[in-house]
């Protein structure tokens, strides 16, 4: 459902569009704010529709996880923006460290070596924690009809405290999220207060958890960009 509430707004834009032009071609502009072509879209939407052919035959089980991949989160991250379908409202922007994580000496070298940022995790399971947190953002978050200024951002760090971790932050500029539920309820099951099924955030959360991660909320009411909600995933990073 999550994934057909992008959809149905893109298709209609796209037959908006054929209806009132004549002449067009691939690269003919259908969204004038973003600059996107007739292509660019129908690739995303595309994209978007092998994604629910891919969740139909997982649907009946939320817990039948893939073993896991190898993904570059850089790499990933770029090419998820690109296809993901946002609208007129809001859209995703990337702040991603160097690619290269420098690890420290080690007793067989004086050298440091570097590691391109790699983490082991599905890849479809990667993209429902995206696809849920940002439809999350848009239904809960942007509510003011009026703004045409929201704004995604997603940023990639690394933590060395412990264990060298990947943390991949997934903030925006809406509507607080204690401002509908309280905090302690946001990733559990039902908790949203009748604004929702809370399955999001809880399936977000339970496939961070099996992969050995953790997913976190913050809130930041004196952010001076306006980035009052933050959702931090934790990942280690993996070594080949």
């Amino acid at each position: 459902a999550q994934v057909l509430n992008s959809l149905f707004p893109a298709v209609k834009l796209v037959t908006h569009f054929i209806e009132n032009n004549d002449n067009f071609g691939p690269n003919s502009i259908v969204s004038k704010k973003y600059n996107t072509t007739l292509l660019q879209k129908m690739q995303s939407i595309h994209q978007n529709l092998i994604r629910v052919v891919d969740m139909v035959s997982k649907f009946t089980d939320l817990e039948n996880y893939s073993d896991g991949e190898s993904i570059q989160i850089n790499e990933f991250l770029e090419d998820y923006c690109r296809h993901i379908l946002t609208n007129e409202k809001y859209r995703i922007t990337l702040d991603l460290t160097d690619d290269i994580y420098w690890t420290t000496p080690s007793e067989d070298t004086d050298e440091e070596e570097g590691v391109t940022l790699t983490v082991k995790i599905g890849r479809a399971e990667l993209i429902q924690i995206l696809d849920n947190l940002i439809t999350n953002a848009h239904k809960h978050g942007f509510t003011d009809p009026n703004r045409m200024d929201y704004e995604i951002r997603l940023t990639t760090e690394v933590e060395t405290k412990d264990t060298p971790t990947l943390l991949l932050k997934v903030a925006n500029n809406g509507e607080p999220v204690s401002r509908s539920i309280p905090i302690e309820q946001l990733f559990t099951w039902g908790g949203s207060n009748g604004n929702g099924t809370g399955l999001g955030c809880w399936q977000a959360k339970a496939i961070a958890e099996h992969y050995k991660g953790k997913l976190t909320y913050q809130e930041h009411p004196d952010d001076e960009n306006g980035f009052v909600c933050e959702f931090t995933l934790s990942l280690p990073l993996h070594f080949d």
